[in-house]
């Protein structure tokens, strides 16, 4: 059974936050797994069977783990694939944070196949535009 199945590539980014001096905070061993995580890989692999695409889920969990989002699409990316970076269960707290790994990670393209999702598309979640924040 070799045929040739729908593929994408996945990422999701658990950001951390920056302290009171602007630094992004870093452990160097995770203490509590993000759930966040472990669940989103749990759904989109069921969701991908059910679909019957192939996969790469790659997971990255920022207070242990350093986001450079030039290097994790560098090392990541799979040419001709198209390639989905979540950044998921964001809390008040780390969202200026998440807005400058999205921010990063827009700008960095790849020679894979590039599609911006609306974000109408994903029911049950705030859109909030950051263009209007940046031009205040």
């Amino acid at each position: 059974m070799n045929r040739d199945l729908p593929k994408l590539n996945v990422i999701l980014v658990k950001p951390s936050k920056y302290d009171d001096d602007g630094y992004v905070i870093h452990h160097v061993r995770g203490v509590l797994p993000s759930n966040t995580l472990n669940a989103l890989n749990g759904l989109f692999r069921d969701a991908a069977q059910k679909m019957g695409i192939t996969i790469e889920m790659h997971l990255i969990d920022e207070t242990v783990q350093l986001v450079v989002p030039e290097k994790v699409m560098r090392k990541w990316a799979i040419p001709g694939v198209p390639t989905l970076v979540g950044l998921v269960g964001v809390q008040t707290n780390q969202f200026p944070r998440a807005v400058d790994l999205a921010r990063r990670f827009k700008k960095t393209r790849h020679d894979g196949d590039y599609r911006r999702v609306p974000r109408e598309r994903f029911a049950g979640t705030v859109g909030t535009d950051t263009r209007a924040a940046a031009t205040a």
